[in-house]
């Protein structure tokens, strides 16, 4: 008995060997999610392992209400603690990096009675340095404008109280863009404190710009204090 123990132990940690260490095994790992998750999930031209840092062309996640889809993704964890419930867990990346980031957001085909009253992860979540080249978030409509943002460079945290994220992002067009930085926090529950400050720098037309700005409140009672400076003529924003 003793024995068929060990041998069940073995195989468990030989496993669990094989799906941290080996690219088969981070391969094998996401194709499992794939069939457990009520979603889609895919990953094309993966490289590395989860113990070394890992990489894919594209990774895709689909559901009936969200699509959000990663080329050039490049990644290293630092910290992956998991216990007795989801609740437990804990990711920590030291980089997370992506060429390109889409999310479709959709409408729900029967529209809830009442909003959320949690939009935090069920699990705690880390990124060091996260990186994304362009993003693009649609919502509604097919036809609808996205929202672009590029650029993006801040370290990130989520877990069940809410979220936290430092850095910057550009914004506005490739011959005159805007470059904006951030501090702020967002609460994971009803309603959804907000707290925040950050800067905006670059130019309106032919006039260089400056802005502070300053949030706080919540998502249902939000209040935003700003400051705009527009720059000597001829000097940098």
């Amino acid at each position: 008995m003793l024995a068929l123990v060990a041998l069940m132990a073995a195989l468990v940690a030989g496993a669990a060997a094989w799906i941290w260490r080996t690219t088969d095994g981070l391969v094998f790992a996401i194709a499992a999610a794939d069939r457990l998750l009520p979603a889609h999930l895919h990953a094309r031209a993966v490289s590395g392992s989860l113990a070394h840092g890992f990489a894919a062309e594209e990774l895709v996640y689909e559901d009936a209400t969200v699509s959000v889809r990663i080329t050039g993704l490049r990644a290293a964890l630092d910290e992956l603690r998991a216990g007795r419930s989801l609740a437990a867990l804990r990711v920590g990346f030291s980089e997370l990096l992506a060429d390109r980031l889409t999310v479709r957001v959709r409408p729900p085909a029967v529209p809830p009675v009442a909003p959320p009253q949690s939009i935090a992860l069920p699990f705690a979540l880390r990124a060091e340095r996260l990186a994304v080249g362009e993003f693009e978030l649609y919502t509604g409509d097919e036809g609808a404008r996205p929202l672009r943002l590029r650029q993006i460079a801040a370290r990130v945290e989520a877990a069940k109280h809410g979220y936290a994220a430092t850095g910057g992002l550009a914004l506005g067009s490739q011959e005159a863009p805007l470059r904006a930085q951030f501090d702020a926090t967002l609460g994971g529950a009803t309603p959804f404190a907000l707290a925040g400050r950050g800067t905006l720098a670059g130019s309106v037309g032919a006039q260089p710009l400056q802005a502070a700005v300053e949030a706080s409140g919540s998502l249902v009672d939000l209040r935003l204090q700003a400051e705009v400076v527009r720059a000597p003529s001829g000097a940098a924003p």
